[in-house]
């Protein structure tokens, strides 16, 4: 493509046909520039969707009840328990297996001190609700994927 610039940088001399060239040389810098402006890099949107959830106020929530709970040892120990055990329950329903009845039995008994203790269950009552929010997110994140599957199907 003709450029109205030359090798040191030098506008050339134009005629008709140059203006002409010039002026689509303008109109296709311009949408290039402007369509690399537009296209959305899904890292930068992915940081800045980062950014957005570490703002929310279901993040501000949980922030602020772990905190609270998380400064006394005894519901530092009861949430690392409950974590640690929950997880491993929920490997082994993965797994396809059962988990033991006294490892549901000590679930149990540490969901009940969570319930009865209000810095305890606020702190889970908001892990609920980022949960909920990620659980959100990582659907409407897999919708294009699912447009392609449906595109699939049809075809």
């Amino acid at each position: 493509m003709y450029s109205p610039v030359n090798k040191k940088g030098h506008v050339n001399e134009f005629g008709i046909r140059e203006v002409f060239f010039l002026i689509l040389w303008y109109m296709h810098m311009g949408e290039r520039e402007e369509s690399s402006m537009t296209t959305a890099n899904p890292y930068d949107k992915a940081y800045e969707l980062a950014r957005a959830l570490q703002n929310s106020d279901e993040m501000k929530g949980l922030q602020t009840s772990w905190h609270k709970a998380s400064q006394h040892p005894d519901h530092r120990r009861i949430l690392e328990q409950y974590r640690q055990i929950a997880g491993e329950v929920q490997a082994l329903q993965m797994q396809g297996r059962k988990p033991r009845q006294e490892m549901m039995n000590e679930l149990n008994r540490l969901m009940d001190e969570i319930r009865s203790d209000p810095q305890l269950f606020q702190y889970m009552e908001a892990e609920v609700r980022v949960g909920q929010l990620m659980t959100d997110i990582m659907r409407i994140l897999g919708e294009p994927l699912q447009e392609i599957h449906k595109q699939r199907a049809v075809d």
